[in-house]
């Protein structure tokens, strides 16, 4: 994938506008904390694989998802519970995607529930990928762990 920097935050704030009404299902673990998340249409990628017309792929970053005040899910719980409450939990279409002062993702779904990325460190490896979102038109933002996300073409192997 070839990633280009972008000057500031608005394409990719219009970018997650566009995710708002859309419904967010497929949450799954793939190792570790790290996870997927699918939103919209499901379409299938060349290896037939089905995704959602948008989805994140969540790497090397802090999350955790909190509905009225209680924390539900976290990055630093045992895989077990991940995969427990992720079966569990319905989130609904989203109702807000941003990007805070920090550069830390907020997605916000009608079911009440909320997830954020944080960084909590500042000496984290500044190539870290926290989280790759992918869009319709084969474009991917990857949000490393400083700065502002980038975006490029996405570039099969």
């Amino acid at each position: 994938m070839s990633m280009q920097t972008m000057p500031s935050t608005s394409d990719i704030s219009k970018a997650l506008s566009l995710l708002v009404g859309k419904k967010a299902w497929g949450l799954r673990r793939s190792h570790g904390s790290m996870f997927f998340l699918e939103i919209g249409e499901p379409t299938h990628n060349n290896q037939n694989q089905v995704h959602g017309e948008w989805h994140f792929l969540f790497q090397l970053c802090h999350w955790h998802i909190h509905s009225h005040a209680n924390l539900v899910v976290g990055s630093e719980d045992e895989q077990d519970f991940i995969d427990q409450a992720f079966s569990s939990l319905t989130l609904g279409e989203i109702t807000q995607a941003m990007l805070d002062d920090c550069n830390d993702l907020q997605l916000s779904f009608n079911s009440g529930s909320i997830l954020n990325t944080f960084s909590t460190s500042a000496s984290q490896k500044a190539d870290w990928t926290q989280w790759l979102f992918f869009t319709p038109g084969n474009i991917a933002w990857k949000k490393a762990t400083f700065g502002l996300p980038t975006s490029g073409d996405i570039h099969e192997a």
